[in-house]
């Protein structure tokens, strides 16, 4: 069973650089997949924080809209998923 959360919707203006990142903590021991989306267009590629990791990118906003982060982890509902995340202007 794959485990996936969304944040909430942050406004960027066309060209301001969106920073996005995720943290695991333990026991989390799976890689999370995340990834900046408008809608339901996938905006960045996704990127993997590591087992009780981090990881960060930073994307310049194609144009002015509401984006926002949304992470996947394969390992479904136990604890092996565990962490958050954040979308804010850089």
């Amino acid at each position: 069973m794959d485990k996936e959360v969304s944040s909430k919707t942050v406004y960027f203006s066309k060209g301001e650089t969106i920073q996005y990142e995720w943290q695991n903590v333990s026991p989390g021991i799976q890689h999370i997949a995340f990834a900046v989306y408008n809608g339901t267009t996938k905006i960045t590629p996704f990127v993997y924080a590591p087992a009780n990791g981090n990881e960060s990118e930073t994307y310049p906003a194609p144009h002015s809209g509401y984006y926002f982060l949304y992470a996947l982890c394969q390992g479904g509902g136990d604890n092996q998923c565990e962490g958050g995340g954040r979308i804010s202007p850089f």
